[in-house]
């Protein structure tokens, strides 16, 4: 060998399939809400889908709601109403314009409130948040 040469890296493909040995099945397909309950459950934050309009029922949630609520996600899904009556007194007027303005445009928004522990406290919470519409 002259000099320095690089290692070489080399495969070999296998057979993974013959007429006496079928390919193995591919794994089940996750479900729409399995997919997007695996992907929140790594996320810092809350994540939840719910209806358009009040009282925005709450159909799906996951991540990291305990911290600021210290409820459960049964308990969101239990009263799919229960979310919006966490929002601080003094935030809720603008917390229900903000958001039915941004679904009207068609925008993302961005919303900082305040929202119950369930020891009674009060946390800042920030939602980023954006409407998911059908195509008619």
């Amino acid at each position: 060998m002259h000099g320095t040469q690089r290692p070489r890296f080399q495969a070999m493909p296998q057979q993974t399939s013959s007429p006496h040995h079928p390919p193995p099945s591919p794994p089940p397909a996750f479900t729409t809400q399995e997919t997007f309950a695996a992907i929140a459950a790594h996320l810092p934050g809350t994540v939840f889908r719910s209806q358009a309009s009040a009282p925005w029922d709450v159909v799906f949630m996951g991540g990291a709601h305990e911290v600021s609520t210290g409820r459960s996600v049964q308990d969101f899904l239990a009263d799919g109403t229960l979310y919006p009556t966490l929002v601080h007194p003094d935030d809720q007027a603008h917390f229900t314009q903000a958001f039915a303005q941004a679904l009207q445009a068609r925008q993302a928004w961005v919303e900082e409130y305040r929202v119950q522990h369930c020891d009674g406290s009060w946390h800042w919470a920030r939602l980023h948040a954006s409407g998911v519409y059908a195509d008619d």
